[in-house]
């Protein structure tokens, strides 16, 4: 998921997957059903250490590889940490509209104004204004709640701390894809013969 978005928007696409394969989503640390520690820090957050506590989730669940990793938006950083760290353990990966390490490289200090002038006058209420058609009306629902404009919204203090994890992944944006473009994976064919997918979406809904 996108950074500061929990695994709710993911329970439509598992259950459809779920007809044909085994597959897991999760929550990372502070966000959705996932705690945040009193003692976790932005440091804490770097994509290396999400990529080391998707594996240590997978360790403790007893789910062994070899495993497919389905990343989307900044969450394809730390899957590719996870590539670089356990390379044996991946069997393939699928990309859903990720930014690389190339994303903000060219002037990072104008990102914050340029995701500003990207969303000027767009009306982006489209987004919360009906059910999905993949959707039960369930999962709707509980997209809904999780973005705070349903009839069950968050808690206060829940909604506090998944804001204070997802400015924590904000802060570690460009420093961690800083630290995976030292790995330089783009000038290696690292994943060999294994398959790789590449999804883009260009329209919204």
């Amino acid at each position: 998921a996108g950074p500061g978005d929990s695994s709710v928007t993911w329970t439509a696409v598992l259950r459809h997957v779920s007809a044909f394969a085994r597959g897991y989503i999760y929550d990372r640390t502070g966000l959705g059903s996932s705690e945040l520690p009193s003692n976790f820090t932005s440091e804490s957050k770097s994509y290396v250490n999400i990529a080391k506590e998707l594996r240590l989730l997978l360790d403790t669940a007893d789910i062994k590889p070899p495993y497919l990793i389905v990343m989307h938006s900044m969450a394809g950083i730390p899957g590719r940490e996870f590539l670089n760290l356990y390379p044996e353990d991946v069997a393939g990966t699928v990309f859903l509209d990720t930014v690389t390490e190339e994303n903000y490289k060219i002037r990072p200090e104008k990102l914050p104004e340029t995701m500003m002038a990207v969303r000027e006058g767009v009306d982006m209420s489209f987004m919360w204004t009906e059910r999905k058609p993949a959707m039960t009306e369930e999962e709707w629902k509980e997209v809904l709640n999780s973005e705070g404009l349903g009839n069950e919204p968050l808690p206060e203090e829940r909604k506090d701390q998944q804001k204070k994890a997802g400015q924590f992944e904000l802060d570690n944006l460009i420093p961690s894809s800083d630290i995976l473009g030292e790995k330089k994976q783009f000038d290696a064919t690292i994943m060999g013969d294994r398959p790789v997918s590449v999804i883009k979406g260009d329209g919204p809904g």
